[in-house]
């Protein structure tokens, strides 16, 4: 069945959830959390031809397949924090310790906990050796673009105004990332397997802290 076409304006305040102003907030969490990259490439690989099994928006993803999505596309290296599974990586240089037996006191002010925070950070940088800011260095920190959907979208919707040459590119990126998603299905199977996770244990913090 035929999808009906959709104005510009329905585009801009339904299907780019990414520009309502409702949810700034889920964006900037997404970006602190180095998801940004895969909530975009997510959105423009739902819009493959012929691809009916993705209707729903990445916000509106369980917790299986936007697992899914960070095993995909996400950089763990990039992640603020991380859970350790694998006992070998407890001691990964570039990481701070694992510390069981440790709390931090949610009484005090945020200024107190920030100062302290980053006095533990620095003080495992110091050990290990890495400067502040290490990882910038070298480094474009470009945010991924979502013009490639919005092109691909105006030209579905026979909407002028867009670059044929982002769209038509954003169309091959499209297939390119449906075939990504399928490799991330199985190799995420295989850490849950390996680990006896359930869907719900892997990157489980970011959701209970949003």
């Amino acid at each position: 069945m035929k999808k009906k076409s959709l104005t510009l304006k329905e585009l801009e305040e339904g299907s780019w959830w990414w520009k309502c102003k409702e949810n700034r907030a889920e964006m900037e969490r997404l970006k602190i959390y180095g998801f940004e990259l895969a909530a975009r490439n997510y959105e423009l690989m739902r819009r493959c031809p012929n691809v009916s099994e993705f209707e729903r928006t990445y916000l509106k993803l369980d917790r299986e397949n936007k697992t899914t999505t960070i095993v995909a596309w996400a950089n763990p290296n990039e992640f603020p924090y991380r859970q350790i599974f694998d006992l070998q990586k407890q001691e990964e240089i570039g990481w701070t310790s694992v510390r069981q037996h440790f709390q931090w006191n949610l009484r005090l002010s945020d200024r107190i906990l920030t100062e302290a925070f980053l006095e533990y950070i620095n003080l495992h940088r110091n050990v290990q050796k890495i400067p502040r800011n290490s990882s910038l260095k070298g480094k474009k920190n470009r945010p991924p673009s979502w013009l490639y959907v919005e092109c691909l979208d105006r030209k579905r919707n026979k909407i002028g105004g867009y670059d044929t040459g982002i769209a038509s590119k954003a169309e091959k990126m499209a297939i390119q990332f449906l075939a990504e998603f399928k490799r991330a299905q199985v190799k995420r199977d295989e850490i849950a397997k390996k680990w006896g996770l359930v869907f719900d244990d892997l990157f489980d913090d970011s959701e209970e802290l949003s």
